[in-house]
């Protein structure tokens, strides 16, 4: 006989982003036949405050849609203001700019794996994965005084100039953690009880990728590795550094996939931001832009590619201090509609194991 569970709403505030959800199930015999989601619980509406809010104001409210994709967002927006300004932020700018965002997709995977280890029982680990993710951390605060949100990326470049003493401390960073990350696979993707957990388990083919518009992390461990923007449509800096991103070395879709390919994320982002050192420029950081600029009539489309995904802004000016309007795009939302196919046919202990494999940010669906 089926037993309805009713497990909403669920508080996800520092594990899975700010927000709740709800997840209503029908299990019968520890296996769920049946499952639902509820969300926007919240109910933020940012879009529509941005509405009201200068452009010096609408990049930090941006920055706020998914705290742990900060930079990706306010890149994502300023480049957007910038093309209808016509603003071309120096080269220096640039790589900085791209350097902060693989400094956040590294802390959002560590983050991930956080997550992962405590909700496996792993906490040992965890907790050598909050040292590592600590010592990013504390670059961005070196860089910008900020733990959270950051507000890193401004109108015209980055709010301050890259010292010696901070590419320094990201080369510290970057060295601990390739010294970890053995530990990490030995301890967790490696162990035979996670491999026999994880394997098989929520597996999202291919064809169901493409039909459903899964993005990021996610899309890669299915098999899909075109939709990787720094690669195929590189923006900025990426155009200059010619990189060839790694592609995931397991394609089966699974949990299991979509752990391992997070990986081959950070070791990639570290590439690329050691990159970014050998071939940074010497200039400005930043193009001074006026608190109260008015955009002239215009309107701009950009997509960025976020730890989670890819992230889209489209913002349309009428010459006002204000935007006209703003709708952004997140990968959250694409992930977590095909939630509760995949709860089907689980074991009821593999709920939360399932949804943290989606790297789901519930303050960017209930935006």
């Amino acid at each position: 006989m089926a037993t309805e569970l009713n497990l909403s709403p669920i508080h996800m505030a520092g594990s899975q982003g700010l927000g709740a959800f709800g997840v209503s199930l029908l299990e019968d015999g520890g296996v769920i036949s049946k499952a639902s989601i509820e969300v926007g619980f919240g109910r933020r509406n940012i879009e529509s405050l941005v509405l009201s809010l200068p452009v010096s104001q609408t990049l930090n409210y941006i920055d706020q849609i998914d705290y742990l994709s900060a930079p990706a967002y306010g890149y994502a927006i300023a480049t957007a203001y910038e093309e209808v300004l016509g603003l071309h932020p120096p080269v220096r700018a640039e790589q900085i700019r791209i350097i902060l965002l693989e400094l956040n997709r590294i802390c959002n995977h560590l983050n991930y794996y956080i997550r992962l280890c405590r909700s496996i029982g792993q906490k040992a680990i965890m907790n050598h994965c909050i040292r590592e993710r600590e010592r990013f951390l504390d670059v961005f605060e070196m860089y910008c005084g900020s733990r959270l949100g950051y507000g890193a990326i401004c109108l015209g470049g980055v709010i301050e100039d890259a010292t010696d003493g901070w590419f320094f401390r990201i080369e510290k960073a970057i060295q601990s953690l390739n010294e970890f990350l053995p530990d990490l696979c030995s301890a967790v993707l490696d162990h035979p009880f996670f491999v026999e957990r994880s394997k098989g388990l929520a597996v999202i083919d291919s064809e169901m990728a493409r039909t459903w518009n899964i993005r990021g992390p996610n899309a890669k461990a299915s098999g899909i590795t075109d939709r990787d923007l720094r690669k195929n449509r590189p923006y900025g800096a990426y155009k200059e550094l010619n990189l060839s991103i790694q592609e995931p070395a397991r394609w089966t879709g699974d949990v299991l996939a979509r752990t391992w390919v997070r990986l081959d994320e950070i070791r990639s982002s570290s590439e690329i931001i050691l990159s970014c050192f050998r071939k940074i420029e010497k200039g400005n950081h930043r193009i001074r832009v006026s608190l109260d600029v008015v955009p002239p009539v215009g309107k701009s489309l950009k997509e960025v590619e976020g730890p989670k995904g890819s992230i889209v802004v489209i913002m349309e000016s009428k010459g006002e201090i204000c935007p006209a309007s703003i709708r952004v795009m997140g990968p959250s939302p694409l992930s977590l509609q095909i939630l509760p196919k995949l709860l089907v046919g689980i074991q009821t202990e593999d709920l939360f194991l399932v949804i943290q494999s989606l790297d789901l940010s519930f303050s960017e669906v209930d935006k």
